[in-house]
């Protein structure tokens, strides 16, 4: 059996889709005018990305792969719009992004750091700290690992620069 794309809308195949439209203008480099194409079409696809693929199905063996390629296009997408609001200085921006990445996937520790560093940005070191928490909470609960060397070097920059 097959679905032709004419008659069926399938949630999985729009994702890539859009996510594969999205590289395509992130990846010439966008300029000041295709940069809110980009922005769209990454957002779009944040927005279709509901939950993990099959998330009922538990670890079945042939949901995984397809499961696994999507979570890696989903954080992908979460990154690319999180840095491009980062590069323009729209902290509370990429704050929301990475806010929204981490409700669906709350073990992209990558997620933390960022979502850290934005709140230093915006001088809030209490709130960086309470994220550095909440990623050390979780990832050992979840996984039963430490934060990387990254995400404690920018734990110690705050705890630093409180100092001072």
């Amino acid at each position: 059996m097959t679905l032709d794309q004419r008659y069926c809308w399938v949630d999985v195949w729009a994702f890539e889709r859009i996510v594969r439209q999205a590289d395509a203008v992130w990846e010439k480099g966008p300029t000041e005018s295709d940069a809110p194409e980009a922005v769209q079409l990454t957002q779009k696809a944040i927005d279709l990305y509901q939950e993990p693929f099959l998330a009922a199905e538990g670890g079945a063996p042939w949901a995984v792969p397809l499961r696994e390629r999507l979570r890696s296009k989903f954080l992908r997408a979460v990154a690319q719009l999180g840095g491009h609001w980062e590069r323009v200085e729209q902290w509370e921006r990429a704050l929301e992004c990475y806010e929204e990445g981490l409700e669906l996937d709350d073990i992209a520790e990558e997620s933390y750091r960022r979502l850290m560093v934005c709140h230093q940005r915006l001088g809030r070191r209490a709130e960086a700290l309470s994220v550095y928490g909440r990623c050390k909470r979780t990832l050992s609960a979840t996984l039963g690992v430490e934060p990387s060397a990254e995400t404690e070097a920018i734990r110690k920059s705050l705890l630093s620069e409180k100092k001072s």
